[in-house]
């Protein structure tokens, strides 16, 4: 991927997003979920409302994999940053899902007009379909961001494995 020379004014500082309590990490939850099961199956296994703890403690389980996957910010299966330094007077323009052919041809030849930089968010199989879209954003010196390759619905429950299998496929399409 070529390597831009914008003016230090361009880049702002990533921010993580401040929470005042601490998420667990996806693999530390599954793993303390997972030793909390064997005793607590031990000791239910001959209590009459056993059933209903299990429910519980299943129920427990799958909010916390819920909220993990709803709050992006949380960082639950990979490190994110939410936001940038906001003390700076300047936007940022983004266009997400493409490239798609005959919208983003239309956005480039506007950007260029007024001599404008953005980030486009590009879904893998589209950029798999559109490569010269993709070489086009790179030599008009805009910022490609991975948005995975299938940018599914169900993306946030897939595994961390298969997340960045996508995304490592999408930055390979991008880079060649």
């Amino acid at each position: 991927i070529k390597k831009y020379s914008y003016p230090q004014s361009y880049y702002r500082k990533p921010v993580q997003c401040n929470y005042s309590h601490t998420v667990l990490r996806y693999t530390a939850y599954n793993f303390i979920f997972l030793l909390l099961a064997i005793p607590l199956s031990i000791l239910l296994w001959n209590n009459s409302y056993g059933w209903l703890y299990a429910l519980l403690f299943i129920f427990l389980f799958l909010a916390g994999h819920v909220s993990g996957s709803a709050n992006v910010c949380s960082g639950f299966y990979l490190n994110v940053i939410c936001k940038g330094d906001s003390s700076a007077k300047s936007i940022s323009l983004s266009f997400d899902d493409g490239p798609c052919s005959g919208k983003t041809e239309k956005i480039l030849e506007i950007l260029k007009k007024n001599n404008v930089k953005a980030t486009f968010f590009c879904i893998g199989n589209n950029a798999q379909n559109n490569p010269e879209l993709i070489k086009r954003i790179i030599n008009e010196d805009h910022i490609i961001g991975n948005h995975s390759f299938s940018h599914g619905f169900w993306f946030d429950l897939l595994s961390k494995n298969k997340m960045k299998e996508e995304i490592i496929k999408t930055n390979k399409l991008i880079s060649d």
